[in-house]
């Protein structure tokens, strides 16, 4: 995977030079400027820019970002900062920073999606939120799987769903489709459907930044630490010529 796709980005000002520190992982300090994160620390996101002491850092907190591995990584785990702000493979009580999209080693820079909990996975954090991002191109959603048994590594709840227009679609035909969630091993979700329909009014992503929500979730979400998460496309009319996005997924942390 090439590229980055910003979905939320912040600025704060560098606590210190951080000159040499564009795509490590980085923290609120005590004065509410930012700085590199640590072992273990609750890092807001990675750093875009290259500041200097005082100036203005470009923070992505969601989205698909260039990160600095630490170590050996693969893609799919879950990642966290290492001591010098890198990021390495994480474990069940770390702090979740964001999830490899591909493998690489120490000192690699790869893209990773920002999972924007700073303490998802700290002992001792009982309830919380998450929101995942998984980038999408709508030519190639027809009737495919947007992500497979994904295990976030806790228990939860699916409670959110929805779709941010990134490239507009210029498709004039009749195309749809619908985004499932389901857990593994229980089935689909009640609810959180997102459907993208051309042509109909709070569906059609045809406006960059356009926020298309799922339908309300009320049953079939809960999720154990063990559990993946799958999303399914179901094209129910023509494919999209053209378009991309991010599909968000918020989720409750409950243990």
């Amino acid at each position: 995977m090439k590229g980055d796709m910003p979905v939320q980005n912040i600025t704060l000002l560098a606590d210190a030079n951080c000159s040499a520190k564009r795509y490590y992982a980085v923290k609120v300090a005590a004065d509410g400027q930012f700085e590199v994160a640590g072992a273990g620390d609750n890092a807001i996101g990675i750093l875009q820019n290259t500041p200097e002491a005082g100036q203005a850092g470009q923070i992505m907190c969601l989205g698909v970002s260039y990160a600095v591995y630490g170590g050996i990584v693969t893609a799919g785990q879950n990642l966290k900062a290492d001591a010098a702000g890198k990021l390495v493979t994480a474990g069940g009580t770390d702090a979740v920073v964001a999830v490899a999209l591909e493998s690489g080693v120490e000192n690699d820079i790869h893209p990773v999606v920002l999972v924007t909990r700073t303490a998802c996975g700290v002992a001792g954090i009982s309830a919380g939120y998450t929101t995942l991002a998984f980038p999408v191109t709508l030519s190639e959603m027809d009737n495919v799987a947007i992500v497979t048994n994904y295990v976030p590594g806790f228990a939860g709840q699916i409670v959110k769903t929805a779709y941010v227009a990134n490239v507009p679609t210029t498709d004039a035909a009749d195309s749809n489709f619908t985004i499932t969630p389901s857990v593994v091993g229980v089935g689909n979700v009640t609810g959180g459907v997102v459907t993208l329909d051309v042509g109909a009014a709070g569906t059609d992503p045809d406006t960059k930044g356009k926020v298309i929500n799922g339908t309300a979730i009320t049953a079939t979400n809960t999720f154990t630490n063990v559990q993946g998460i799958t999303l399914t496309v179901n094209n129910t009319s023509n494919a999209f010529a053209d378009g991309t996005g991010t599909v968000l997924v918020t989720l409750k942390v409950t243990a």
